[in-house]
């Protein structure tokens, strides 16, 4: 599928509209969104607050806590030295660490190729993951040795996929051992530096530390959000230690689209999208090596994503279209992988249509209008309009309704269930160039978001304008 240019502006522009509206929907504190498509950031926005407290608006410029993005680049940090010839998938971890054949010979045999896909049998987190709520400091290396002691594997390996933070944190002891240089610093001096990444890191520290936003807890149970405190992942940031902004991740993935080789081969990026492993009870998902694949539609999109105290964050790419979606949130409840995904149903509806390619008059019915049910957008995609519930997890899902022009104010259900109005029409009251009403035949007003608080203050509240 090659990308029209025209339909793909078309798409952003209504991706950072849902994204905005769903941002206040969901409550979520903040969100940042870019989208960046062959040599060009295409998007780059913000929603929200970065610090609810200080009431600090978000920016594109604050650092979120990347987390699980960090296995990506720690993935492409391995393949970097196996491109050297420093190392081999299928060596042990044990040849890099003398450690394990003492204290956990149960992982002896462990390979490097089943920590990147998953499929080591090893522990999630260790015999205590009570970290991950901040209970007491991540790991050190020695923490590590001892979290692993008594309680290394699970399963055999090579039988199925089995998430492990604690496995893949070992790879930055394999990564240091092979290369003569830490992890942290490996990942700066070859991956970070050499994209012009400065807002990028491995590991949290003083330039994040002045940049971060504030990351909350989740909205349950009727308890208030809190703010997390920021800690260092130590030994533990190979696997959840990365900060960053959206516009620096698409930069960073963008190396890994087809036909960039800056920071490994066209071979290497083949091998780590490669689908190792089915996702369990998930029909749309796979691992790789270090790498998250999805099918949205009918796209294959490789990627990452995060969860830490405070941020989920999700990166998607079409490697072959060289294509780029990344959502950071500030809040563990948020689901970065719905407004991910919802980005991209946008984009491959709107790449199934006719382009526009001069200014349109439909746009003079674009926009987000409110009745007492709720909200619908408008929006134009290539020469059609559509009208869309606001607050979809799936932007063009099964309940799709398009519109006809009919004339300069009036638009007609051309398609749509029987449940919204197939036939009737939509009237659009002006003052200017500016639409103050909608008018449904046969059904309710709706409004813009100004006519409407001024509509029910006066007619439902009962009091003046």
């Amino acid at each position: 599928m090659t990308l029209d240019p025209t339909l793909l502006r078309d798409a952003v522009a209504y991706a950072e509209q849902w994204v905005g509206f769903r941002q206040v929907h969901r409550r979520v504190p903040g969100i940042q969104l870019a989208v960046w498509h062959d040599g060009e950031l295409l998007s780059s926005c913000a929603f929200g607050q970065a610090d609810i407290e200080a009431d600090v608006a978000l920016t594109t410029e604050h650092i979120f806590r990347t987390a699980s993005h960090s296995k990506s680049f720690t993935a492409t940090a391995v393949m970097q030295l196996k491109e050297q010839g420093k190392l081999a998938l299928d060596d042990p971890l044990a040849r890099y660490i003398d450690w394990i054949t003492t204290d956990t010979p149960q992982i002896a045999d462990v390979t490097i190729r089943q920590v990147l896909s998953h499929s080591s049998g090893m522990i999630r987190d260790g015999s205590d993951g009570d970290f991950w709520q901040l209970e007491f400091d991540f790991p050190d290396e020695q923490a590590v040795r001892e979290q692993l002691r008594d309680s290394a594997r699970i399963f055999a390996s090579n039988t199925q996929f089995k998430y492990s933070n604690i496995a893949f944190s070992m790879l930055g002891l394999v990564i240091a051992a092979a290369s003569g240089s830490d992890y942290c610093t490996y990942v700066r001096d070859n991956i970070i530096r050499p994209l012009g990444l400065s807002s990028t890191g491995p590991a949290f520290d003083d330039r994040a530390a002045a940049r971060v936003c504030r990351g909350y807890s989740p909205e349950m149970f009727g308890m208030k959000r809190f703010a997390f405190r920021n800690s260092d992942t130590r030994a533990m940031s190979a696997a959840a230690g990365s900060y960053s902004t959206a516009s620096e991740l698409c930069l960073y993935f963008a190396a890994h689209c087809f036909g960039d080789e800056r920071l490994v081969s066209d071979a290497s990026k083949r091998e780590m999208q490669n689908q190792e492993w089915k996702v369990a009870g998930d029909d749309v998902s796979w691992y790789g090596l270090g790498t998250v694949i999805k099918k949205v539609g009918n796209r294959r999109l490789v990627g990452g994503t995060g969860g830490f105290p405070g941020y989920t964050t999700f990166s998607l790419l079409d490697p072959i279209e060289r294509l780029v979606v990344v959502v950071l949130t500030n809040a563990i409840d948020a689901g970065a992988g719905l407004f991910a995904g919802g980005v991209w149903h946008i984009i491959n509806k709107a790449m199934t249509l006719e382009p526009c390619k001069v200014p349109s008059p439909l746009d003079s019915f674009v926009g987000r209008y409110f009745d007492l049910f709720g909200a619908f957008d408008i929006a134009r995609l290539g020469t059609r309009l559509f009208k869309l519930d606001s607050a979809a997890d799936v932007p063009f899902g099964d309940e799709i309704v398009e519109l006809a022009f009919t004339s300069p104010d009036t638009l007609r259900v051309d398609k749509g269930p029987g449940y919204w109005s197939p036939g009737e029409t939509f009237t659009f009251d002006r003052l200017g160039d500016r639409v103050i009403r909608v008018r449904a035949e046969g059904a309710m007003s709706a409004y813009p978001i100004d006519e409407y608080e001024r509509g029910i203050k006066a007619r439902r509240l009962g009091e003046a304008d």
